[in-house]
């Protein structure tokens, strides 16, 4: 009689582990949804990829401009060099570098197809997402409520744009009004 007993309670531990497994799957589904930040993502996302079938350069630059700190990236890819222009320069590159983005992103936009995402974690300012279709796997990163980077195929943007603003300011010969001319 005690040999059917520990087969049920045994079948009745692993049942339970294997409710507490799902419920856990199912918290942490439902947390990702309550995110605020998840949201924003969600919504910025689906404004991207809209943007992005249009294949408008200047549509997606409007919705970096509403969804993303713009200021902040720009600011981080320039590094202190953005120290060596004066007022009127500053506010030319933020300018122009939200439209020569706005412009690589559309270059970009066309290899990726995407209808929405799916919200797969939310940890405060980091939300790791899933393309749909596809499956493609992107990770932002929130400050203030807005986009500040997003890594794409491994690949962090912000830091992509710094090292290709880097080499610009270089090949510009460190000169902001040659800088701004190429970002044209």
């Amino acid at each position: 009689m005690s040999r059917p007993k520990g087969i049920l309670a045994s079948a009745f531990v692993l049942l339970m582990g294997w409710l507490l497994l799902v419920m856990s799957g199912v918290q942490q589904a439902y947390a990702a949804v309550q995110c605020s930040a998840a949201a924003r993502v969600k919504v910025a996302a689906a404004d991207l990829m809209r943007a992005a079938r249009s294949g408008s350069p200047e549509q997606i630059r409007r919705v970096l401009n509403r969804h993303a700190h713009m200021r902040r990236v720009m600011t981080f890819a320039l590094g202190r060099e953005l120290r060596k222009m004066h007022r009127a320069q500053r506010q030319r590159y933020f300018r122009q570098a939200a439209a020569y983005a706005a412009r690589k992103l559309a270059m970009l936009a066309r290899s990726v197809r995407g209808n929405g995402v799916e919200i797969v974690s939310c940890r405060g300012n980091r939300v790791e997402t899933r393309l749909l279709p596809g499956g493609q796997r992107i990770v932002w990163k929130l400050r203030g409520g807005r986009i500040v980077d997003a890594n794409f195929r491994g690949v962090w943007m912000a830091f992509m744009l710094r090292d290709h603003f880097r080499r610009m300011w270089r090949q510009a010969g460190r000169q902001p009004q040659a800088f701004l001319a190429l970002l044209n």
